[in-house]
């Protein structure tokens, strides 16, 4: 993991590694995840965070991935263009509610510290994969701590006040 201050807030960045988890036993098949990346920007009231799906699978399950398309009529180079990259959801973890009876999520959140009130947008991811496709990180985090003072900080609070 890469952790990193930025005025307020810490940066991380974390490569999650693929994973195969099929079984023949239905009750135990999870299936197949390829490699993540998780960009997490963390501020006094909770975090935000954003992932890519890279699609980078394990050697033998891009293989058996490549062969089972190609047989299907796809040539290999126009198969791997599919196997691209996606956004995946825009997450938000905080210390306090983020609208009226919301319960917490889980009471021992890694972002929070603790009690955690979360809430992901499943369709801004693409648009911020987009961004960081075309400029680079630094968007990413302009994303995150937009998203940040807009759902986790909470009114009134002082840097909310600030970015009046």
């Amino acid at each position: 993991m890469l952790t990193m201050k930025a005025g307020e807030f810490t940066r991380e960045v974390r490569f999650l590694r693929a994973w195969d988890r099929r079984s023949g036993a239905p009750d135990k098949d999870y299936g197949v995840h390829g490699t993540e990346i998780n960009f997490t920007l963390k501020g006094e009231h909770g975090g935000v965070e954003f992932g890519v799906l890279t699609n980078w699978m394990l050697p033998h399950v891009r293989q058996e991935t490549l062969a089972r398309l190609t047989l299907s009529g796809g040539d290999e180079r126009t198969v791997r263009a599919l196997l691209e990259p996606m956004g995946g959801a825009l997450r938000a973890h905080a210390k306090q509610p983020l609208y009226e009876g919301q319960t917490p999520s889980t009471l021992h959140c890694t972002i929070t510290g603790g009690e955690c009130y979360a809430d992901a947008s499943f369709l801004a991811g693409d648009k911020i994969l987009e961004r960081l496709i075309a400029e680079g990180d630094d968007a990413v985090w302009k994303e995150l701590e937009s998203f940040y003072r807009e759902h986790v900080q909470p009114e009134g609070s002082e840097h909310a006040e600030q970015q009046a």
